[in-house]
This record gives C-alpha cells, sequence and structure tokens, in this order.
C-alpha cells in the first residue's frame, strides 16, 4: 500500500521484492529460518 491506496504488482516486482527481502532476513540472528510472515513498513 502507499497512501492507504492498493498497489498491483507483477510476477517479476513479487518476486525481486521477495528474494531480495527473503535474503535480507534469512541471515539475521535470531531469525527463525522457517518465519512464516514478513510485514515492511517504510515511512518518509
Amino acid at each position: 500500500m502507499i497512501d492507504g491506496k492498493t498497489i498491483e504488482l507483477n510476477e517479476f516486482t513479487k518476486d525481486f521484492l521477495g528474494g531480495t527481502l527473503q535474503g535480507a532476513i534469512t541471515p539475521l540472528r535470531g531469525i527463525n529460518r522457517n518465519w512464516k510472515e514478513l510485514e515492511v513498513k517504510i515511512e518518509r
């Protein structure tokens, strides 16, 4: 969502963002490798 509006993503963007975030999260200490859900909120 951007400013309360749902933004549809194409498959490439979904795969790209999902893979990037998964790669950044998985090696962090204390994170179970079998995590199920990730929520990201960015404000500027």
